[in-house]
């Protein structure tokens, strides 16, 4: 199984493993944190949306408002899981080709030490608020 850059059969795989490493270690985990800020930010204005729901009589239009934010909050929460795996499967996979590819560990450990990043932990979303749960009490809600 030969590639442009490499030789499976033989080992040299021919991935750029700094670019795997920094994708699965820092970018994956950075989009997961943008991912627990939306689904912290849209449970706050779930939050504030029933609230004036509750005001003002329960209307349809502000009903379905909240089930659009339901649904919004549960999908952000089912794709932050997937982002974690992604990420971590990357940093087994630039693991592996360091471990078999000579070339691919000298490539790596050279930009690494010339243009080093920071490992980020990778959020699940497990203790994120659900579609439903009560108010949250972090942050504020800002008036517009």
């Amino acid at each position: 199984m030969t590639g442009a850059e490499g030789n499976v059969d033989d080992g040299t795989f021919g991935a750029k493993v700094y670019e795997l490493a920094k994708v699965g270690g820092h970018w994956f985990p950075a989009i997961a944190d943008r991912l627990a800020d939306s689904v912290l930010s849209v449970h706050r204005a779930t939050e504030w949306i029933r609230a004036v729901s509750g005001a003002a009589g329960d209307p349809p239009a502000l009903r379905e408002v909240l089930d659009h934010c339901s649904d919004l909050q549960a999908h952000l929460l089912r794709s932050m899981r997937p982002m974690a795996a992604t990420g971590e499967a990357l940093i087994d996979l630039a693991n592996h080709f360091i471990a078999t590819d000579e070339q691919a560990r000298a490539d790596y450990e050279r930009l690494q030490r010339t243009h080093p990043f920071p490992l980020r932990p990778t959020s699940t979303g497990d203790s994120l608020p659900r579609p439903g749960d009560p108010p949250t009490g972090r942050g504020t809600v800002q008036y517009i």
